[in-house]
Protein backbone atom coordinates (compact mmCIF):
# COMPACT_ATOMS: atom_id res chain seq x y z
CA UNK A 1 0.00 0.00 0.00
CA UNK A 2 2.76 2.42 1.09
CA UNK A 3 4.61 1.73 -2.53
CA UNK A 4 1.73 2.55 -4.13
CA UNK A 5 0.90 6.01 -2.90
CA UNK A 6 4.76 6.57 -3.41
CA UNK A 7 4.29 5.90 -6.77
CA UNK A 8 1.12 7.88 -7.14
CA UNK A 9 3.39 11.25 -5.68
CA UNK A 10 5.67 9.97 -8.70
CA UNK A 11 3.40 10.30 -11.31
CA UNK A 12 2.09 13.45 -9.96
CA UNK A 13 6.08 15.14 -9.68
CA UNK A 14 6.00 13.49 -13.35
CA UNK A 15 3.26 15.76 -14.05
CA UNK A 16 4.53 18.87 -12.66
CA UNK A 17 7.83 18.16 -14.32
CA UNK A 18 5.93 17.79 -17.71
CA UNK A 19 5.65 21.47 -17.48
CA UNK A 20 9.41 22.34 -16.05
CA UNK A 21 12.95 21.91 -17.34
CA UNK A 22 14.43 18.77 -19.11
CA UNK A 23 16.82 18.24 -16.02
CA UNK A 24 14.17 17.63 -13.26
CA UNK A 25 11.98 15.49 -15.39
CA UNK A 26 15.12 13.29 -16.26
CA UNK A 27 15.93 13.04 -12.41
CA UNK A 28 11.86 11.67 -11.69
CA UNK A 29 12.02 9.82 -14.43
CA UNK A 30 14.96 7.91 -12.94
CA UNK A 31 13.09 7.86 -9.57
CA UNK A 32 10.02 6.70 -10.63
CA UNK A 33 12.07 3.99 -12.45
CA UNK A 34 13.70 2.98 -9.27
CA UNK A 35 10.79 2.64 -7.41
CA UNK A 36 9.38 0.48 -10.06
CA UNK A 37 11.77 -1.93 -9.37
CA UNK A 38 12.05 -1.78 -5.29
CA UNK A 39 8.05 -2.36 -6.05
CA UNK A 40 8.67 -5.31 -8.32
CA UNK A 41 11.22 -6.62 -5.51
CA UNK A 42 8.85 -6.36 -2.75
CA UNK A 43 6.33 -8.20 -4.51
CA UNK A 44 9.17 -11.20 -5.58
CA UNK A 45 10.13 -11.28 -1.30
CA UNK A 46 6.23 -11.85 -0.23
CA UNK A 47 5.53 -14.64 -2.68
CA UNK A 48 8.86 -16.72 -1.61
CA UNK A 49 7.68 -15.71 2.14
CA UNK A 50 4.39 -16.70 1.53
CA UNK A 51 5.72 -20.28 -0.24
CA UNK A 52 8.23 -20.72 2.69
CA UNK A 53 5.32 -20.34 5.34
CA UNK A 54 2.84 -22.27 3.17
CA UNK A 55 5.66 -25.16 3.21
CA UNK A 56 6.41 -24.60 7.22
CA UNK A 57 2.78 -25.14 7.69
CA UNK A 58 2.49 -28.15 5.82
CA UNK A 59 5.10 -29.90 7.17
CA UNK A 60 7.28 -29.66 3.70
CA UNK A 61 10.38 -27.46 4.71
CA UNK A 62 13.22 -28.15 2.70
CA UNK A 63 15.52 -27.02 5.69
CA UNK A 64 13.50 -29.61 8.03
CA UNK A 65 14.19 -32.96 5.53
CA UNK A 66 18.04 -31.45 5.19
CA UNK A 67 18.27 -31.61 9.12
CA UNK A 68 16.28 -34.82 9.77
CA UNK A 69 17.96 -36.97 6.77
CA UNK A 70 19.33 -39.86 8.73
CA UNK A 71 23.10 -40.93 8.54
CA UNK A 72 22.98 -44.44 6.76
CA UNK A 73 26.04 -46.49 5.61
CA UNK A 74 28.09 -49.79 6.54
CA UNK A 75 30.92 -51.77 5.56
CA UNK A 76 30.95 -55.62 6.22
CA UNK A 77 33.53 -58.48 5.51
CA UNK A 78 34.04 -61.79 6.11
CA UNK A 79 36.24 -63.11 8.48
CA UNK A 80 36.78 -66.94 7.41
CA UNK A 81 36.79 -68.62 4.26
CA UNK A 82 33.52 -69.94 2.63
CA UNK A 83 33.49 -72.88 1.06
CA UNK A 84 30.96 -75.37 -0.38
CA UNK A 85 28.71 -72.61 -1.65
CA UNK A 86 25.82 -73.17 -3.61
CA UNK A 87 23.64 -71.77 -6.37
CA UNK A 88 22.40 -68.20 -5.25
CA UNK A 89 23.56 -68.90 -1.58
CA UNK A 90 23.59 -65.74 0.25
CA UNK A 91 26.93 -64.35 1.10
CA UNK A 92 27.50 -63.96 4.71
CA UNK A 93 29.82 -60.99 5.47
CA UNK A 94 29.53 -61.79 9.19
CA UNK A 95 31.98 -58.95 10.21
CA UNK A 96 30.80 -55.52 10.34
CA UNK A 97 33.26 -52.20 10.30
CA UNK A 98 31.18 -50.13 10.30
CA UNK A 99 26.75 -49.79 10.38
CA UNK A 100 25.29 -46.48 10.65
CA UNK A 101 21.68 -46.73 10.93
CA UNK A 102 22.01 -50.48 11.52
CA UNK A 103 20.70 -50.93 8.00
CA UNK A 104 22.96 -54.09 7.59
CA UNK A 105 22.48 -57.61 9.30
CA UNK A 106 25.52 -59.64 9.63
CA UNK A 107 23.52 -62.64 10.54
CA UNK A 108 21.47 -63.07 7.54
CA UNK A 109 23.53 -60.89 5.43
CA UNK A 110 20.86 -58.61 4.14
CA UNK A 111 21.06 -54.55 3.92
CA UNK A 112 17.37 -54.00 4.84
CA UNK A 113 17.12 -50.02 4.30
CA UNK A 114 16.05 -47.74 7.20
CA UNK A 115 14.71 -44.63 4.84
CA UNK A 116 13.78 -44.48 1.47
CA UNK A 117 16.29 -42.84 -0.77
CA UNK A 118 19.59 -43.48 -3.33
CA UNK A 119 21.75 -45.48 -2.59
CA UNK A 120 25.17 -46.73 -3.22
CA UNK A 121 26.37 -50.45 -2.79
CA UNK A 122 29.70 -51.94 -3.67
CA UNK A 123 31.08 -55.44 -3.15
CA UNK A 124 33.99 -57.17 -4.07
CA UNK A 125 34.94 -61.42 -3.99
CA UNK A 126 38.12 -62.86 -4.04
CA UNK A 127 38.11 -66.48 -5.19
CA UNK A 128 39.70 -69.27 -3.35
CA UNK A 129 43.01 -70.34 -4.80
CA UNK A 130 42.59 -74.06 -6.40
CA UNK A 131 44.79 -76.19 -8.78
CA UNK A 132 43.67 -75.10 -12.31
CA UNK A 133 41.25 -72.49 -12.99
CA UNK A 134 39.17 -71.47 -10.11
CA UNK A 135 36.51 -68.93 -10.51
CA UNK A 136 33.14 -68.27 -9.12
CA UNK A 137 30.36 -65.62 -10.13
CA UNK A 138 28.37 -63.03 -7.76
CA UNK A 139 26.19 -60.57 -7.96
CA UNK A 140 24.47 -57.74 -5.41
CA UNK A 141 20.38 -57.88 -6.14
CA UNK A 142 17.81 -55.60 -4.52
CA UNK A 143 14.68 -57.85 -3.43
CA UNK A 144 15.98 -60.54 -5.57
CA UNK A 145 16.59 -59.18 -8.85
CA UNK A 146 19.93 -58.08 -10.21
CA UNK A 147 21.83 -54.58 -9.84
CA UNK A 148 25.61 -55.89 -11.07
CA UNK A 149 27.98 -58.71 -11.37
CA UNK A 150 31.15 -59.57 -10.44
CA UNK A 151 33.64 -62.45 -11.59
CA UNK A 152 36.31 -63.71 -9.61
CA UNK A 153 38.42 -66.84 -10.81
CA UNK A 154 42.22 -67.00 -12.24
CA UNK A 155 44.33 -70.39 -12.29
CA UNK A 156 46.51 -71.29 -9.56
CA UNK A 157 46.31 -68.08 -7.92
CA UNK A 158 43.89 -65.60 -5.80
CA UNK A 159 41.91 -62.86 -7.99
CA UNK A 160 39.20 -60.91 -6.82
CA UNK A 161 36.60 -58.87 -9.08
CA UNK A 162 34.57 -55.37 -7.55
CA UNK A 163 31.43 -53.93 -8.93
CA UNK A 164 29.27 -50.93 -7.84
CA UNK A 165 25.51 -50.03 -8.35
CA UNK A 166 23.13 -47.20 -7.78
CA UNK A 167 19.40 -47.64 -7.09
CA UNK A 168 16.09 -46.00 -5.51
CA UNK A 169 15.15 -47.78 -2.41
CA UNK A 170 11.87 -47.64 -0.07
CA UNK A 171 11.87 -48.70 3.22
CA UNK A 172 12.12 -51.97 4.24
CA UNK A 173 13.82 -52.71 0.46
CA UNK A 174 16.34 -55.66 0.09
CA UNK A 175 19.91 -55.53 -0.65
CA UNK A 176 22.55 -58.83 -0.64
CA UNK A 177 25.07 -60.98 -2.30
CA UNK A 178 24.77 -64.27 -3.35
CA UNK A 179 25.98 -66.66 -5.87
CA UNK A 180 24.69 -66.09 -9.55
CA UNK A 181 23.63 -69.00 -11.06
CA UNK A 182 25.82 -72.33 -11.61
CA UNK A 183 28.27 -70.74 -13.70
CA UNK A 184 31.16 -71.27 -10.84
CA UNK A 185 33.56 -74.56 -10.89
CA UNK A 186 34.91 -73.57 -6.72
CA UNK A 187 31.77 -72.50 -4.78
CA UNK A 188 34.55 -70.79 -2.03
CA UNK A 189 35.42 -67.17 -1.09
CA UNK A 190 38.67 -66.41 0.74
CA UNK A 191 38.09 -64.45 3.74
CA UNK A 192 39.19 -60.85 4.92
CA UNK A 193 39.92 -59.14 1.03
CA UNK A 194 36.16 -60.12 0.49
CA UNK A 195 33.70 -57.46 1.63
CA UNK A 196 30.49 -55.34 1.12
CA UNK A 197 29.48 -51.77 1.61
CA UNK A 198 26.53 -49.42 1.28
CA UNK A 199 25.58 -46.05 2.25
CA UNK A 200 22.68 -43.28 1.53
CA UNK A 201 23.62 -40.64 -0.97
CA UNK A 202 20.03 -38.81 -0.86
CA UNK A 203 16.53 -38.20 -1.62
CA UNK A 204 14.79 -39.03 -5.05
CA UNK A 205 11.72 -37.80 -6.23
CA UNK A 206 9.62 -40.13 -5.23
CA UNK A 207 11.27 -39.87 -1.70
CA UNK A 208 10.06 -36.34 -1.55
CA UNK A 209 6.36 -37.73 -2.13
CA UNK A 210 6.66 -39.90 0.99
CA UNK A 211 7.79 -36.93 3.26
CA UNK A 212 5.65 -34.22 1.86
Amino acid sequence: MEGFKIILFCFFLYEIAATTDPDTRKALDSLLHRVENVEEENLKLKREVDLLRHQQKNGHSVFRRQEERPAIGFTAFISSHLTSLGNQNTILFDKTKSNFGNGFDNVTGYFVAPESGVYVFFANIMSEVSSGLSYIETEIVKNGDQLAEMYSGAKDAFDSSSNMAVTSLKKGDHVWVRVHGSWSNNFSIHCCFSTFSGFLIGQDELTENIIG
